[in-house]
């Protein structure tokens, strides 16, 4: 815990990470995962039953897939750090 001189006393501070309980690599990496899985599940509903043609005409979903893919890209590299938690089976 840190301190800070206020008013000339001293009073102590709580630093970030004691204002939450950590979070488990496990059930981080178990987040990450159905983040994933989420986000395909919604891009593979959103592109059903459209063509190619339906898709790229679509400016509007096309921003929303790629804001999906991000979503996704961020949740791989973040359960990519728990990796020996995935590895346990």
């Amino acid at each position: 815990m840190g301190q800070a001189i206020s008013g000339g006393r001293r009073a102590d501070l709580a630093v970030k990470p004691a204002l939450k309980p950590p979070i488990r690599p496990g059930v981080l990496a178990e987040q990450r995962l159905n983040d994933i899985l989420g986000a395909l599940d919604w891009i593979a509903k959103a592109v059903s039953g459209r063509t190619e043609a339906d898709f790229l005409a679509d400016e509007t979903l096309c921003y929303a897939i790629a804001q999906k893919l991000t979503i996704i890209g961020e949740a791989v590299a973040a359960a990519a750090t728990c990796r020996p938690y995935l590895d346990r089976g």
